[in-house]
Order: structure tokens, then sequence, then C-alpha cells
């Protein structure tokens, strides 16, 4: 063999059996192995697509932010006028309770002068009725004290004339009998 040959192949072979015996092999052989895993299940499209997965909703995440922040200031400028609606509401409540009140006291009055009428006219009817009843009873008395009167003022004799002047007109009377 040619000195050149042995040369090389004598460099070759520790060069060979270095890297049979380090972890060089060992390394590409992983490399390779992890390079066509890769390929073969598409770890870099499936990375690819989570990854707009993750982007899509962080989209969406910062759009509902973005509402969420809409909604946040419509509600702060809401209860930023609370204070103003509950002080226009309660001065419209006592507006209303006084006019309320008011005619409530009016009707109350009306009530009472409607009341005192009506028991003035049953006062002055019940009155009218007394006073008809005291007549009645006063004129009746009269008429029996009349009566006792002029039974005390027409004596014996009188009533005897009297008996006597209708007996004498009842003759010259013409009673005709058939």
């Amino acid at each position: 063999m040619n000195t050149t040959a042995i040369f090389l192949s004598a460099d070759y072979s520790g060069l060979i059996d270095t890297i049979f015996r380090s972890n060089v092999l060992n390394f590409i052989t992983v490399v390779f192995i992890l390079v066509w895993l890769i390929n073969r299940f598409r770890v870099f499209s499936v990375i690819s697509d989570k990854q707009k997965a993750i982007n899509i909703h962080i989209k969406q995440s910062e759009e509902s932010k973005i509402e969420a922040e809409v909604k946040l200031k419509e509600a702060l400028e809401k209860v930023k006028n609370t204070d103003v609606d509950v002080a226009q509401i309660s001065k419209n409540a006592q507006e209303v309770a006084k006019t309320l009140s008011e005619k409530i006291v009016e009707d109350a009055h009306a009530e009472s002068e409607n009341i005192h009428s009506k028991s003035i006219k049953a006062a002055e009817a019940e009155k009218n009725t007394a006073i008809g009843d005291l007549t009645k009873q006063t004129t009746q008395a009269a008429f029996i004290i009349a009566g006792e009167h002029i039974k005390q003022a027409i004596d014996h004799e009188m009533h005897k004339k009297y008996i006597d002047e209708f007996i004498n007109n009842l003759d010259k009377m013409k009673v005709t009998v058939k």
C-alpha cells in the first residue's frame, strides 16, 4: 500500500473511532430523529395553528376589554349623575307630597264644612219638630184648659137656659114626619 494511503487510513481510522466513541454521532442521530418526528407530526403547523388560536383569543380579549371599558365609562357616567337624579326625584316627591297634603287638608275642611252644615240643618229640623210638638201640646193643653174654663164659666142656670132655648127652638121648627 501506499504510504499516503496508510497515512490517510491511519488518520481516518482514529477520527472515525473518535466519532463513534464520542456523542457527536448520538447528537446527529437525535437531531435527524427530531427532524423526522417534527415533519411526521407537523409540529410546526400545530404550533402555528395554536399560535393563531392564541392570537385570536388575545384579539377577542382585547375587544372584550375595550367593550368592558366602554361599559365602565357608561356606568360611571350614569353613577356620576345619580346624585343629581336622586336629588331631583326627592324634590319631585316632596312637591307631590306637599300637593297631596294640601289637597287632603282642603278635602278635610270641605268635608268638615259639609258635616257642619248638615248638623246645623239637622239641629234646625229637630228644633222645628220640637217646636211643633210643643205647639201641639200647648194647643191641646189650651183647649183642655179652655174647655174646663168654659165648663166652669157656664153655670148651671145658664146651662138650663140654653137647654130650654134649644127645646123651644125645636118646638118652633116644624117637623114633618112621613
